[in-house]
């Protein structure tokens, strides 16, 4: 029934698209694959996703008579592929700070007109979009660049530091060659 649907598959799926964004390269898939899985879950296109259980799904024999989503994928690689991926030598850390967090547009909002209209349209809802994705962009460039300003002064710190030690070598060179004269 409707109101046993809990959305924890599809916020697992955003979490992964947010990762995505923070990491583009880290991934073998795109996001086209995310929005197929996420289609594939409320369209009951495939067997992969109905019934409860895989008890439910082998009393029903949904793998002799469905189709499964893993299979239609795995038929695609080249559709679903980033082109952009690179294997990472190293663990990846995403934040999970609300500057980095972003609405995930080409999901939530890709049936309101065109995607661009969805994001910076004229009408009630869309404008509210706007406004949202650019106070996101703000707050992330207003991050930015507090860390760019407490990088510059680290960097001005260090330097004034070591400007401090050279003329300190230059007095006391000075002095040693004053005093052998």
């Amino acid at each position: 029934a409707d109101d046993q649907k809990a959305p924890i598959f599809l916020q697992f799926i955003d979490c992964l698209w947010q990762i995505m964004q923070q990491w583009p390269c880290a991934f073998e898939f795109n996001e086209e694959y995310l929005i197929a899985i996420m289609d594939a879950v409320y369209s009951c296109q495939f067997g992969t996703f109905l019934c409860n259980s895989e008890k439910e799904r082998g009393d029903l024999k949904l793998r002799e008579n469905t189709v499964s989503l893993w299979s239609y994928l795995n038929n695609n690689k080249q559709k679903f592929y980033n082109f952009a991926y690179e294997e990472a030598p190293y663990t990846i850390y995403p934040s999970a700070e609300t500057q980095h967090l972003r609405v995930w547009n080409s999901y939530y909002l890709r049936h309101l007109t065109t995607q661009k209209d969805a994001v910076y349209g004229n009408n009630t809802l869309t404008s509210s979009h706007k406004i949202l994705d650019l106070q996101f962009s703000n707050s992330s460039l207003q991050l930015e660049n507090n860390n760019l300003r407490n990088e510059l002064n680290n960097i001005k710190t260090a330097h004034i530091s070591e400007l401090s030690v050279l003329r300190a070598e230059l007095e006391r060179t000075k002095i040693l060659l004053n005093e052998r004269k």
